[in-house]
């Protein structure tokens, strides 16, 4: 398994980590392999990171759920891609706050280079959710 990868999709996957607080997390450290090896103090210097999800970092080291994950995604088709990696989309890692990890089905082709995308998010609300729903139909 792609440590920097499990390391990503843990971090990603920890309650009350987000794109910002994720992207502010792996400049602090250098990458998110780094911010597993940070001590509590360090990570609490982090802005946006307070005592709360200081301890929901240190509950998620152990790398369980990006494990789960990534059996699930393997038994299902579905590949995972990190930022930084040259599968992930040049276009998408030029905007702000780009998700840090993909998940998707099928080949990325150089024909998508002109492609939109519908990203939505693994907790929405049903208003969310019909909304996404809405713009993927309108698209399609």
């Amino acid at each position: 398994m792609d440590q920097s990868l499990k390391a990503a999709l843990s971090l990603q996957l920890t309650p009350g980590v987000g794109p910002k607080t994720f992207g502010s997390l792996v400049r602090a450290f250098g990458s998110a392999e780094a911010v597993w090896r940070a001590a509590s103090a360090d990570l609490a210097e982090v802005s946006g990171v307070g005592p709360k999800l200081v301890e929901q970092l240190r509950m998620a080291r152990d790398g369980h759920l990006a494990e789960a994950e990534l059996a699930w995604c393997g038994a299902n088709g579905v590949r995972v891609i990190a930022g930084g990696h040259p599968a992930y989309p040049e276009s998408l890692s030029r905007i702000i706050d780009p998700p840090a990890i993909l998940f998707s089905q099928g080949d990325l082709i150089p024909q998508d280079q002109l492609a939109i995308a519908v990203i939505g998010s693994r907790q929405c609300t049903l208003y969310g959710r019909q909304q996404a729903e809405r713009l993927a139909a309108g698209l399609a």
